[in-house]
């Protein structure tokens, strides 16, 4: 299966998510939001997640992607969907 993008953001397996495609997506995604004047330098960025096992792991991926981007990731931890 290969990843999928919709109204509900990206789509697929676990195993597919995880890492880079998690790294890359939230890259692609601070640099739209950095173009169209609604993210600055510096900003903070908050980051939830559900209660599956592998929410803490992609957690990881999209905090290191905002940092590298110059934002300031903060963990809002699990969160009800």
């Amino acid at each position: 299966m290969t990843l999928k993008f919709g109204t509900s953001g990206l789509r697929g397996l676990v195993s597919e998510l995880r890492g880079p495609p998690a790294y890359t997506y939230t890259i692609a995604f601070l640099r739209m939001l950095q173009d169209r004047g609604a993210l600055n330098e510096g900003s903070k960025v908050y980051v939830g997640r559900d209660l599956r096992a592998s929410s803490p792991d992609i957690a990881q991926f999209v905090h290191a992607a905002i940092a590298k981007a110059g934002q300031i990731p903060v963990d809002c931890g699990a969160l009800p969907t």
